[in-house]
């Protein structure tokens, strides 16, 4: 330590012992020597303040076709101050000496600052080119951390811009079947004065009807649909359904895009996998075979059968469906030369004894060339299996069955033995989709109904009885009860949707229950009836 030494102080020059900054710490030697301050900062402080809109926020957007004037707070920073208007990235364009500003409506990105500073302004440090993070003053500058964003986007009257989808895609496929195929339309058009809307055309540009942004194309029926975007100002005169999309008309201006969505929609049957032998114990393989259950006599086509490996977790084999339909009890195989009722045959050995799995997709086989992952996009159903292996963790996780099914695992075959060939088969047939807690070792059965125990022999339904059976309308379940209890029934769609669940009070004897199935659709339905922990299980036809 030594002391402070005045020698540069001079006759005539009165010069002090100051403490820089202000308040420094005490015994430290922060001194310096400078003009006169009693009573005031040896080096005055600086701070930029904040700075906002006049209604609080901090960013505007405006449209060129709009008045674009910002009002903004005056300096409330330390010492002295000035507001800087820059770029995007700080790059100062002009200082504003009002709290008003009109951009003149100048396409572009801008950010409003304030600055403080005392001492002598560094003037070269605000001008127009230079960064605002680089201003300066002889004693202190500050810049403020918050700042007023403006963005000024180029707008006129009627605009189509392009028309798209969500996921980036205009050309789409859409099937038609009980799952949603909701596509959201996007536009880029900057009009905010114009009304947009969308138009459904046909093939040749003629109008069809007007459709929302988020629309379910699913609800059309099979054909080529084109989807235009439209910007319009005035009175609108839509176009009559079947003529052609330019027919309309508005007061002040009309825009239609120069592109448009193609969507192809095509039907898809509801079937599920039924019945899956993937190995022939004690043997070759000749009558390995994937068995198809839904709609009687249902095409086909759009679907496709993949097999996946659960070592490599990729695709190994794909068949086309196309062409293909069930037969008139809704069954379909595919499978190897000495399989019976087989309607695609395929070599044998194909198919590999696990774990692995199958799968039934929307689509074509060309999309899932050799080594494809699994997919929950377009899947209908899955199994996978195996023969006391390890889990395939890569099929299971990657269909997504792990997050369906909490505890989801394989189905194992270890049961089979030397000479005893028995399948994984759904019971009931048709039952819920990629579920297989409804999924049992029994007889091979390609082409024809699981085993299933007869209801009339389930203890607690005596007499069990379903009428009418195909309905139209409403149907009952009649039976014979031995005790007064509560029975749960529960039935599901052919896709396994639960379309109804309640508890009945029955009483001993002779019980009737009737259901109201009018508004159902037509097709396959299972009936599940629990009562005492015995459950019966009926399959019924809606027309």
């Amino acid at each position: 330590y030594t002391q402070f030494d005045e020698t540069a102080q001079t006759a005539g020059t009165d010069l002090t012992i100051s403490r820089i900054p202000d308040g420094g710490s005490a015994f430290t030697t922060n001194y310096v020597t400078q003009a006169l301050t009693p009573g005031t900062w040896n080096s005055p402080p600086c701070g930029a303040g904040t700075i906002a809109l006049a209604d609080g926020s901090s960013a505007v957007n405006f449209c060129t076709n709009e008045l674009t004037v910002i009002d903004f707070n005056a300096f409330n920073g330390t010492g002295s101050g000035m507001i800087l208007l820059t770029d995007a990235t700080g790059v100062i364009l002009q200082e504003l000496t009002s709290t008003t500003y009109d951009f003149n409506a100048i396409p572009g990105d801008y950010r409003v600052y304030t600055i403080g500073y005392t001492g002598v302004l560094d003037v070269a440090s605000v001008q127009p080119g230079m960064s605002i993070f680089a201003v300066n003053a002889s004693q202190c500058s500050a810049v403020s951390s918050m700042f007023i964003t403006v963005t000024i986007t180029t707008c006129i009257g009627c605009e189509a811009g392009l028309i798209g989808t969500a996921n980036g895609t205009t050309n789409t496929t859409v099937y038609i079947n009980s799952s949603a195929d909701v596509l959201s339309l996007t536009t880029t058009s900057n009009s905010t004065t114009a009304t947009y809307a969308y138009a459904l055309t046909d093939i040749t540009q003629h109008f069809i009807q007007w459709v929302p942004a988020n629309f379910d194309f699913n609800t059309l029926t099979t054909g080529i649909y084109l989807v235009y975007g439209v910007s319009y100002e005035g009175a609108f005169t839509a176009p009559a359904p079947g003529a052609l999309i330019t027919t309309a008309t508005a007061a002040n201006c009309i825009a239609w895009t120069p592109n448009f969505i193609y969507i192809n929609a095509l039907a898809v049957s509801e079937v599920v996998i039924n019945e899956l032998n993937a190995d022939n114990p004690g043997g070759n393989d000749t009558q390995e075979f994937v068995e198809l259950y839904g709609e009687i006599n249902a095409s086909l086509t759009n679907l496709v059968i993949v097999f996946y490996g659960g070592t490599t977790g990729g695709s190994y084999a794909a068949f086309d469906l196309d062409g293909y339909s069930t037969d008139e009890n809704g069954f379909f195989v595919l499978g190897d030369t000495l399989t019976t009722n087989v309607d695609y045959m395929i070599p044998n050995a194909t198919l590999q004894n696990g774990a692995d799995g199958v799968a039934l997709f929307v689509g074509n086989a060309s999309y899932f060339p050799n080594g494809t992952s699994p997919t929950t996009s377009n899947l209908i159903d899955v199994m996978i299996y195996g023969t006391d292996d390890a889990p395939a963790t890569s099929l299971i996780t990657g269909f997504g069955l792990d997050v369906m099914f909490l505890g989801y695992t394989q189905f194992n075959e270890t049961v089979q033995a030397a000479g005893v060939d028995l399948t994984q088969s759904r019971i009931p047939d048709g039952g819920p989709a990629l579920s297989n807690y409804n999924v049992a070792l029994q007889a091979l059965t390609p082409g024809t109904f699981n085993v299933n125990v007869s209801v009339q022999e389930i203890e607690g339904f005596d007499q069990l009885a379903l009428f009418p059976n195909p309905t139209s309308n409403n149907f009952n379940i009649q039976w014979n009860s031995n005790s007064n209890e509560f029975v749960q029934l529960r039935m599901t769609d052919i896709t396994g949707k639960v379309v109804y669940q309640h508890s009945h009070a029955v009483t001993q004897g002779m019980n009737t229950i009737e259901i109201d199935a009018q508004s159902w659709a037509s097709g396959y339905y299972m009936i599940e009836m629990e009562m005492n922990n015995t459950i019966g299980r009926m399959k019924l036809v809606k027309n």
